[in-house]
């Protein structure tokens, strides 16, 4: 099923390319149980969050440059769902509950007090490339309870931030092997970024590269 949102529709609209709606939410709600949904975001500034649950497959993509499709909120996806999200700027991902959720081609936007990436309760959540952390936040990403975090794609930071954590890990599993790190204008490294490398318990699963330096992080 295709569904179309835009900040100019209408959430009584059909959905349509020529009438869509105007809220994520009302798209990711159309979509039944175990179908599958393909859903366009339009460029503009979506002021929401958005909840994906319950045995489906939702395909989110922003039609146009990332940074022109702003979505000042989060994405849950849980309950044994696949979220793929592309081609848009968001403040974080969360996963819970055996959903599964890739991101490709995204901005994360200052998330201050939370982290931009969270999987918790046996889920799992996979960077395929080219993501720029643009904003602060307690931490980048978390991992919880038998979930897994897996990065083995582009992460760039075009400027200065403020992280506690880069990762935390409770349970979980954070994988990173392969990850490339730049920073833009700022050069090779972390540079300009604060804060400490890991927070980790002994049950957690931690890979990366040693090669790395990330600058004022430890």
């Amino acid at each position: 099923m295709d569904f179309y949102v835009s900040p100019n529709g209408n959430d009584s609209n059909p959905g349509t390319a020529t009438e869509p709606f105007l809220t994520i939410q009302r798209a990711v709600d159309e979509v039944p149980n175990g179908g599958i949904g393909n859903i366009t975001l339009e460029p503009g500034t979506y002021d929401e969050n958005v909840n994906c649950t319950y045995h489906k497959v939702y395909q989110i993509n922003g039609n146009g440059n990332k940074d022109n499709i702003v979505v000042n909120g989060y994405f849950w996806a849980q309950d044994n769902v696949i979220l793929t999200l592309q081609n848009m700027s968001f403040k974080g991902v969360k996963s819970r509950q055996f959903a599964i959720l890739d991101y490709f081609n995204v901005n994360f936007l200052d998330n201050t007090g939370d982290f931009h990436v969270a999987a918790n309760e046996m889920s799992k959540i996979n960077n395929l490339g080219n993501v720029h952390i643009l904003g602060n936040a307690a931490g980048h990403m978390i991992a919880g309870h038998n979930s897994v975090i897996l990065s083995s794609a582009s992460i760039t930071v075009p400027q200065p931030i403020n992280l506690s954590y880069f990762a935390v890990s409770s349970r979980g599993s954070i994988i990173e092997l392969g990850t490339v790190y730049t920073t833009g204008i700022y050069g090779m490294g972390m540079l300009g970024i604060t804060g400490q490398r890991y927070a980790i318990d002994s049950t957690s699963i931690i890979g990366f590269d040693p090669n790395f330096y990330w600058g004022t992080l430890t």
